[in-house]
């Protein structure tokens, strides 16, 4: 009974100790369970806001042309360079007249000759008339035969026609002269606009085929307007139309705003790898030409906006499950 009564005891601790593990346990976890969540705090401020679409754009010159030769011929020179300023009918190249100034001078050769035969023909006219006139009077007074006088008034006739065709032949010649003339001018390469030049695409000494197709010498552009060609998706088109403002940033300074507006949107899209794509055009001035052709820009659409509104985080409006 002593010894029983002994292991009772012991095994009594043992499940009073047991069970009070269990209860810090327990306890243990309900106190981890009901700790306080921590909060994320911020404090609301005042500001502007907008509501915006955006999309990736490129920029170009608003003007620009390329500047071509009419006529074949071998580029003796260059008065300009890339990055050059010209004003509108700067003379730009040379190209070799000799060909054009020799067409010149046998086409006037073979004006001033119809212009004698026309003197001649004139005299000739001239002297018919006299002889028809006196061959009249003699017909008249019954003293030649009617044949005589038939035939002193058909070389008139003939004298009047020969000087007509001479005359019409040196209304062509004249108009081939011109248009020599002109092609001898067209060897002279002019500024078609006022702008830089922004690349060139012949040199001197390169022999320009003009026969077919007008060879590019150069291309002028006027960098005092550039004009932003953003992509805008089918999704946002018709958010985005004429006059909307709209801002954009380049990839060489994205703190800088370039506020704009949208001049036009074109209305034929491009389909790019099945992603239809339509062109936004908004020009900006460019006075230091900071803006250059082929930069990348970001624009932002304008839908919406508000100034001195109150700013909190948007994390605080979205609700968790």
């Amino acid at each position: 009974m002593r010894v029983f009564g002994k292991r009772s005891r012991w095994i009594i601790a043992i499940i009073v100790v047991l069970a009070a593990g269990g209860a810090v346990w327990f306890a243990k976890s309900n106190l981890a369970n009901s700790t306080t969540p921590t909060y994320e705090t911020s404090a609301a401020r005042t500001g502007d806001i907008e509501v915006t679409i955006s999309a990736a754009g490129t920029l170009v010159p608003k003007e620009m042309v390329e500047v071509g030769a009419q006529v074949s011929g071998q580029l003796e020179e260059l008065f300009v360079d890339v990055g050059d300023e010209v004003e509108k009918g700067q003379l730009l190249a040379q190209i070799d007249a000799t060909i054009a100034q020799n067409t010149v001078e046998a086409q006037q050769a073979q004006l001033n000759s119809l212009y004698a035969s026309k003197r001649q023909q004139a005299a000739s006219l001239k002297l018919a008339r006299a002889e028809s006139e006196r061959a009249h009077m003699l017909f008249e007074a019954d003293a030649i035969a009617r044949a005589d006088y038939e035939a002193t008034v058909s070389e008139l006739e003939i004298a009047e026609g020969k000087l007509d065709a001479i005359n019409a032949q040196i209304a062509q010649q004249t108009s081939s002269l011109r248009a020599d003339e002109a092609n001898l001018e067209f060897t002279k390469i002019y500024a078609p606009m006022a702008g830089t030049v922004v690349s060139l695409s012949a040199s001197e000494g390169q022999t320009l085929n003009a026969n077919q197709t007008a060879p590019v010498i150069m291309t002028i552009a006027d960098l005092g307007i550039m004009t932003v060609e953003a992509d805008v998706s089918e999704a946002d088109v018709l958010r985005v139309s004429k006059g909307q403002q709209a801002w954009f940033t380049t990839l060489g300074d994205s703190d800088h705003k370039w506020q704009t507006e949208v001049r036009q949107v074109l209305p034929t899209p491009e389909v790019v790898n099945d992603v239809v794509l339509y062109k936004a055009l908004l020009d900006i001035e460019n006075p230091d030409g900071i803006l250059r052709s082929d930069m990348t820009a970001q624009v932002f659409f304008i839908l919406g906006q508000a100034e001195d509104a109150v700013l909190i985080p948007v994390t605080a409006l979205q609700s968790r499950p």
